[in-house]
């Protein structure tokens, strides 16, 4: 009876042994998968950073924010002054058209 419980001792002690090496393989089964999804997130992130961007041939107006063609000096859908080089509103282009002399005799 003895020899029993020996046995059995044993074989629990064996297929504890087993769990913690399949916990252990579990586990590092998961770190390698989250180091490699971290590796290829730096890397799609390092590609956006690294691509370079196209300037934009295009300006959008102050008034109806249609996307016009640089070359254009009026919007193609409403007809206003597109903003100067750089970009700018329909407002900052008025403030610079205009002082506020020229404003205030009209």
């Amino acid at each position: 009876m003895h020899n029993d419980a020996k046995k059995k001792n044993n074989d629990a002690q064996i297929q504890d042994e087993k769990a913690r090496e399949r916990e252990m393989v579990q586990y590092a089964i998961v770190q390698e998968q989250k180091q490699a999804a971290a590796a290829q997130l730096k890397q799609k992130q390092a590609a956006a950073v690294a691509a370079p961007q196209a300037p934009s041939s295009k300006k959008a107006c102050g008034v109806c924010t249609y996307l016009n063609n640089s070359s254009h000096k009026n919007c193609e859908m409403c007809g206003m002054p597109l903003p100067l080089q750089g970009g700018g509103s329909y407002n900052e282009y008025l403030t610079n058209k205009y002082s506020f002399k020229q404003m205030d005799a009209m």
